[in-house]
């Protein structure tokens, strides 16, 4: 219960200063409260949530309430009531049984994004899920609540729970276009996924937009992002498949034009995984070998070696940026070293050795150790 506790202190914490919607309702709110006692049940299940010291009790009188249903005069309001006058679960389990009849998103938006930004705090992915799915019962949310909703429910993708990963994933689809940003996180887990969670995360892709049919599609759909940062991460997932996204290399073509360095930067990586070395390929993999950032040029010179462009001369350049002032650049090349294999020889052995003596940056001292262990001891396909 220690847990619990933490969730509701918490929750009721961030939503101290939450305002009503609108002055009308809650004159109207005042008006139906009034007429509470006129439904005892009602009335009594209400109090058993503001104040019950007994969990399981204050558990039941939430779940009827939620059976009651908007019909039942005076329901809505009261409910409302404890949106911004009980504790924190009353916060809670008010705004969750609202939310379950679509009624006042902006009431409880607020309320059911603290809440599952506690549970993941405290990793209680039940009560996670279970405000994600809250959430989720809203379709097409004002702009202002679905920009505060979309931060925890990219969050949510990211859970180690995956009801809670399908749950947000499901919520974000029922946001619609507004939620383009989660389109490369939803595609990882659906490239990952089997069974009716592989449905789940198709079915949101496919509600943030109608022509996609598989992660790749979203993938390529998400190089459209206005964010530069979704845009590399997109690049970079359609790497990861290797030759199976042979069919996306115009697309990448097209991004290694792209304004953003990093962007430009993953598409050669990824052509260096996809490993197609047509002419259009090749030539614009050059181009961007004497682009004017430095890890821009590298890892490209990186994926021209990959492609078998002039590997000893390739190498020979990798070497040198091992001098680059940036340490980025120096890392890439650390790591592009270690993936060259036998073809890498003593040269570049030695070259990694001098620079690890004078490396003062950790994380490019573990890249270059790693190198150097790679090369001596070569993994096995």
């Amino acid at each position: 219960m220690t847990e619990l506790k933490q969730i509701g202190e918490m929750v009721q914490a961030r939503t101290l200063n939450l305002q009503r919607a609108s002055a009308d309702l809650v004159a109207r709110g005042l008006e139906e409260l009034a007429r509470l006692e006129l439904d005892p049940r009602l009335a009594g299940l209400i109090g058993q949530l503001r104040q019950s010291e007994d969990w399981d009790q204050r558990i039941t009188a939430w779940q009827k309430l939620r059976e009651l249903g908007p019909a039942v005069p005076g329901w809505r309001e009261a409910l409302r009531e404890l949106i911004y006058h009980g504790d924190g679960w009353a916060r809670i389990l008010a705004s969750e049984a609202l939310a379950w009849h679509g009624c006042c998103p902006a009431d409880t938006v607020p309320v059911l994004i603290a809440a599952v930004d506690a549970s993941l705090d405290l990793r209680r992915h039940d009560w996670a899920r279970a405000a994600c799915g809250a959430l989720g019962k809203y379709s097409g949310l004002p702009k202002p609540l679905t920009v505060q909703a979309l931060p925890v429910l990219l969050r949510g993708l990211s859970a180690e729970n995956h009801d809670v990963r399908g749950y947000a994933a499901m919520a974000l689809g029922n946001l619609g276009k507004a939620s383009r940003s989660a389109l490369v996180k939803i595609a990882n887990l659906l490239d990952r996924a089997e069974g009716a969670l592989s449905e789940c995360y198709l079915e949101a892709l496919r509600k943030i937009d109608p022509a996609i049919d598989s992660a790749m599609d979203a993938w390529v759909s998400a190089l459209d992002h206005d964010d530069p940062a979704i845009r590399a991460d997109a690049v970079s997932a359609i790497g990861r498949k290797g030759n199976g996204a042979s069919r996306a290399v115009p697309d990448l073509l097209r991004m290694a034009q792209d304004y953003n360095a990093e962007v430009r930067k993953m598409v050669a990586l990824a052509l260096a995984r996809i490993e197609v070395a047509n002419q259009s390929v090749l030539t614009r993999l050059q181009h961007l070998s004497s682009d004017s950032d430095p890890a821009v040029r590298l890892a490209s010179v990186y994926a021209l070696f990959k492609l078998g462009d002039r590997a000893d001369e390739r190498i020979k350049q990798l070497r040198a940026g091992l001098g680059e002032s940036e340490p980025a650049a120096r890392l890439l090349c650390a790591w592009a070293l270690g993936n060259c294999g036998s073809a890498a020889g003593w040269l570049t052995r030695r070259a990694l050795a001098r620079a690890l003596r004078r490396e003062q940056v950790d994380e490019v001292r573990s890249e270059l150790e790693r190198a150097l262990m790679e090369l001596k001891h070569p993994s096995r396909p």
